[in-house]
């Protein structure tokens, strides 16, 4: 009996040890402006630098960062100044603090035989007449006084860091694609805010990645959505994620500076930009991802990131009616009552191109401009069940591999029912927002809409997200692309608890000889596109040209259900 008691004491160190361990606290401050309120400094106009602020947040926001954005006129001098102040409050000594900066930045003459400083532009930044150093106004090619951001209105590079000095995280990283090109900057001096830098002037535990190099300046694109650096960087992280690979400053870094010169010359050959990194050490970002513990949501539309970057909304458990209402029925809609005995997840979108790429290598669409544009945030389509199929096999091994998916979950396509159910969002009218067809340009992609877009020739899906989503925060359920189901198509619904099409195509039931889809797509009638609407497609005679309105949405269930 004399070793219970210190069996006990052992076990109950551990448990409280346990509860005790918490993930390090990462903090992200991500500054950006688009606009600035001096219309000198808005030649040229930038595009995307609150773009990429927000979604830079919301990649980080998935790891567990805590992010806090100051955008447009939210980024003034004072409020930038204030959010430095209190860095000393934020992280832990194991946690990361992130920088970001998005925007105009400049080098200015600091005077007195001093190096020049590297300075961020917030949004309330003045200009100056730019002077030579016995004080005579210069002028630009065109004979008029050139300007430049006064130096009393901007953030230094110097305070930036000095603030990470003091700050409580063991880790600190600066990000600046803020190297934009300055207007009416003065011939000869350098357009990157990291020119002067030095590796000295580094805290330890910090690494600084600027957009480009000395004497460049970094470029945006409506190609891209992004300026070229946070479009690369984006993107590597991504990547690296989704492997399950260790996202470090020092792998960015070099990662990047092959990534953006490719990119940027893509577009103009004789665009030069290079990243250019600072470091005493590589950090890591600790983007953990997993969804280990309970995976179910708390209420409908609940939603949560199960895959780095994209978002699946909560479908519970429940009873609806399956079908179609007398009024609106077609032979093979008839209403039957369902169960649903498991809740699931099902992906706030369809999935994209840029999400197939990055798994399956391909783009069955490219080739056919016809009926389908090339775009990041575009439905993937012309996609076969068979294939869709494919990809979430793939997805489901690659994810348990990684670790980010418990084993006894899948990524699935949903069933006829768990799409229906999901579609309708608990309503019972034809369509999840009412009876009223005319309210359908607000939520779906139809023959209606694309083709007064873009005209006969040129209709195609468009851009997901685009349009209202249903009560439980999904986009798209209607027109767009069609969806497949998991199920074969059966002549007459099935109801009953968690009821299922034929699994598999048979002979003995020529009727399964097809695959289902839901949701209709962008050549569709509005009017043809109800929740309760199916179509159907013979597997034999599927082909890329007939099917490039083929799409489909993932699903997330428990894998023993």
């Amino acid at each position: 009996m004399r070793f219970i008691v210190p069996l006990i004491s052992l076990a109950l160190l551990i448990i409280t040890s346990i509860a005790n361990a918490q993930t390090p606290k990462k903090y992200a401050l991500l500054v950006a402006v688009t606009k600035y309120e001096h219309s000198g400094m808005n030649k040229p106009q930038l595009e995307y630098p609150e773009v990429d602020a927000k979604e830079l947040g919301e990649l980080l926001k998935s790891f567990g960062y805590e992010v806090e954005l100051l955008l447009g006129k939210q980024a003034n001098q004072a409020a930038i100044r204030n959010k430095l102040d209190s860095l000393n409050e934020k992280g832990e000594a194991d946690g990361v603090i992130l920088i970001g900066l998005f925007g105009h930045g400049v080098l200015i003459d600091a005077g007195s035989g001093q190096d020049p400083e590297g300075c961020f532009c917030p949004y309330d930044a003045s200009v100056r007449i730019v002077k030579s150093r016995d004080g005579i106004a210069l002028n630009d090619d065109n004979g008029e006084p050139m300007i430049e951001p006064d130096p009393k209105n901007l953030i230094k590079m110097a305070e930036i860091l000095l603030s990470l000095k003091v700050a409580k995280a063991g880790n600190r990283v600066v990000l600046a694609d803020c190297c934009r090109k300055v207007p009416n900057q003065a011939r000869g001096r350098s357009l990157s805010v990291g020119a002067s830098f030095k590796v000295s002037e580094i805290p330890d535990n910090t690494a600084v990645l600027f957009g480009c190099s000395p004497n460049q300046q970094a470029f945006e694109h409506k190609d891209w959505g992004h300026g070229a650096f946070t479009k690369c960087l984006l993107d590597e992280l991504n990547d690296l994620t989704t492997n399950g690979e260790d996202a470090t400053t020092g792998i960015l870094a070099d990662r990047l500076k092959k990534k953006v010169p490719r990119l940027v010359a893509s577009r103009n050959r004789s665009d030069k930009q290079t990243p250019r990194p600072f470091s005493n050490d590589s950090i890591d970002l600790q983007l953990v991802f997993s969804n280990s513990g309970n995976m179910e949501g708390e209420k409908a539309g609940d939603r949560k990131e199960l895959l780095p970057g994209i978002a699946f909304r909560w479908c519970p458990a429940g009873t609806f009616m399956m079908g179609t209402s007398k009024s609106e029925r077609v032979s093979d809609e008839y209403q039957v009552g369902v169960t649903l005995t498991n809740g699931f997840w099902l992906g706030e979108t369809e999935v994209t191109q840029s999400q197939w790429k990055q798994l399956m290598d391909s783009s069955p669409w490219m080739g056919l401009d016809q009926f389908v544009k090339d775009g990041v945030n575009y439905p993937a389509s012309c996609i076969s069940r068979d294939d869709a199929i494919a990809y979430c096999l793939r997805m489901t091994d690659r994810e348990h591999r990684v670790g980010r998916l418990p084993i006894d979950w899948k990524f699935t396509l949903p069933t006829e029912a768990q799409w229906e159910y999901a579609c309708r969002a608990g309503t019972k009218t034809r369509f999840s927002f009412g009876d009223d067809v005319s309210k359908s340009d607000e939520y779906g992609w139809f023959q209606t809409n694309t083709f007064l877009l873009m005209g006969l020739k040129g209709a195609s899906p468009q851009p997901v997200k685009m349009k209202k989503p249903n009560a439980w925060g999904l986009f798209d359920m209607y027109g767009n692309v069609d969806e497949w189901c998991s199920d074969w198509y059966s002549v007459q619904l099935k109801g009953g608890r968690d009821p299922r099409g034929p699994a598999t195509r048979s002979s003995r039931f020529p009727e399964s000889a097809e695959w289902i889809s839901r949701g209709g797509d962008f050549t569709h009638a509005p009017f043809d596109c109800g929740s309760g609407y199916r179509s159907c497609a013979m597997k034999d005679e599927w082909d890329l040209k007939s099917g490039h309105g083929s799409g489909f949405r993932l699903a997330a269930t428990p894998s023993n259900k």
